[in-house]
């Protein structure tokens, strides 16, 4: 095989060639995956060269003429619904976000349901070119779609709070030479990390189940390979993870998106880079099977100082907001109230959502929550909502995962029967302007009415145990009646979100003024 880090091209087109001239054989057998299990080091095992083989036949992993571009290497590789770019905060620092939202997403699909003009925002070739020539940092997110048998994914050596560059370039060094042959490797977007990309072949899984494998599997490896050795570095991760998209029986009905968790797009600033990054490690699913199952906490080595502020994370939200009282009235009061308010008023829902009497207790317990714990400016974003559900449902502690649908079924119904408390219902989405600079979105103002809260409120526990019944059915009984005492209104004139975005006239679709533009051809035409 040509050795592609010494040879200069003279132009794109020659490199091109070389790639299309070199066979997927010539590639197989120094870029398998060497697991912990193997015992040769650079030789396909005859116990592994089954995996995804099938597979493996259909790909045309080298750059063909359909990939002689790396921007379309990369498309293949990475979702076109979810990718990012890099933003300056009011605060000065530095950090991506999704340039297409959650709700973008959502709203896309249901657009395209019901044969409604709609786009989203997709990784262009100009926005390569700005990346690639450090202009701007883009970031992607692993592919979820079926067609694409392979998926783009980053080890992430983090050196933040301590650590140094030669401590992650030695170990991406070390994973390359004892685990990930032909790693490609670049030094992180702050300079003081390494980041190795690979590719993986799906074989046919879906994203649920290949996030899982990454983050719960790999990820708990390669932190217990860096604890076992001597590297001057903080933490390890994977990014780049695939986001989910949970389909309704309908065409394009997307009941639940998820987005993926982002990872820098490599920058690949020379042909050589590029041949590198085509000739990264192959990993497949069955390899993240095989890997040991270790723990998944990640304690930092003894040897490291610990910061002034003495936390390892800082993550905003997780469950254990949530104390063990009010988890423990899921099954108890909230779910009293959630059938006292079913029974006293019908919950409509259409399609494959439903709603259960469980969900609507986890809703209930949540606006207490939020209610009682108000953002300063009085907001509460549906991602708020979303975030903490998601970190209940990973903790176990609750069984039902957050579904889109079901929370605005269950906002909808308590605003219709007056136990929302409006404060502004109006809210408008982040976007990023023709400079490149973003527009902070604004949630809407709202919370648990007064009465709400007030049959939300966990009753005084009896002592005498023959007197719990009588109790238990006179908390029922109050329930009851005061919900039957509620006028529900019309959806017409209930209270819901709001979309309102005043700059929107400046932000002109090119597909929505193509129609009212005359055809060159059929221009000359009229004008002759």
């Amino acid at each position: 095989m040509p050795n592609s880090t010494t040879t200069i091209y003279s132009d794109y087109d020659e490199f091109s060639k070389l790639i299309d001239s070199i066979s997927v054989d010539d590639f197989d057998s120094q870029r398998r995956f060497y697991g912990p299990n193997n015992h040769k080091f650079g030789k396909l095992e005859i116990g592994n060269e089954s995996l995804c083989h099938k597979d493996r036949a259909e790909l045309s992993l080298c750059g063909t003429k359909k990939e002689r571009s790396i921007n379309k290497w990369l498309r293949n590789r990475t979702s076109s619904l979810d990718f990012g770019v890099q933003i300056t905060d009011k605060h000065g620092k530095t950090h991506p976000i999704h340039v297409n939202s959650n709700d973008n997403v959502l709203n896309f699909f249901e657009d395209l349901r019901f044969g409604r003009r709609t786009w989203l925002k997709k990784m262009t070739n100009p926005k390569f070119a700005a990346h690639r020539s450090s202009q701007a940092t883009f970031f992607f997110a692993g592919s979820s779609r079926p067609n694409d048998p392979e998926t783009l994914v980053m080890i992430d050596i983090d050196c933040k709070s301590f650590g140094t560059l030669e401590g992650a370039m030695a170990f991406a060094q070390f994973l390359k030479k004892h685990f990930f042959p032909s790693l490609y490797i670049e030094v992180s977007t702050n300079g003081n990390g390494a980041h190795g990309f690979f590719v993986l072949e799906k074989c046919g899984l879906g994203a649920d189940c290949i996030n899982d494998l990454l983050l719960h599997r790999l990820q708990a490896w390669l932190r217990q390979v860096l604890n076992e050795n001597d590297f001057d570095v903080e933490n390890v991760e994977i990014k780049g993870t695939l986001p989910v998209i949970e389909w309704g029986e309908s065409k394009y009905e997307v009941l639940d998106y998820r987005a993926g968790m982002l990872a820098k797009l490599p920058r690949i600033p020379t042909p050589e880079d590029e041949a590198a990054l085509r000739e990264t490690t192959l990993v497949s699913v069955d390899d993240l099977r095989s890997l040991p199952v270790v723990g998944e906490r990640h304690e930092p080595k003894q040897s490291r100082p610990k910061q002034s502020s003495g936390l390892i994370a800082s993550e905003s939200i997780t469950g254990k907001h949530i104390v063990e009282e009010e988890l423990r009235e899921i099954d108890g009061h909230y779910r009293a109230v959630a059938e006292s308010l079913l029974d006293s008023h019908l919950l409509e829902t259409s399609g494959r959502t439903k709603v259960t009497v469980e969900d609507v207790a986890i809703w209930l317990m949540l606006i207490k929550f939020f209610t009682e714990n108000m953002n300063r400016d009085g907001s509460l974003p549906v991602e708020r909502w979303r975030e903490m559900w998601r970190a209940l449902f990973q903790a176990g502690d609750i069984n039902r995962s957050f579904c889109c649908q079901r929370f605005g079924i269950v906002r909808d119904y308590l605003s219709s029967l007056g136990l929302i408390a409006w404060e502004d219902e109006s809210y408008r989405l982040g976007y990023i302007n023709e400079n490149g600079e973003y527009r902070k979105g604004k949630a809407c103002k709202w919370k648990a009415s007064d009465e709400l809260m007030a049959m939300l409120q966990l009753p005084e526990i009896c002592e005498a145990e023959e007197g719990e019944k009588e109790r238990t059915s006179f908390i029922r009984t109050n329930l009851l009646n005061f919900f039957k005492s509620l006028t529900r209104h019309p959806q017409s004139e209930t209270i819901k979100p709001v979309l309102v975005d005043p700059e929107a006239s400046l932000r002109i679709n090119p597909d929505e003024i193509a129609r009212f533009i005359t055809p060159f051809e059929e221009f000359m035409r009229l004008a002759a």
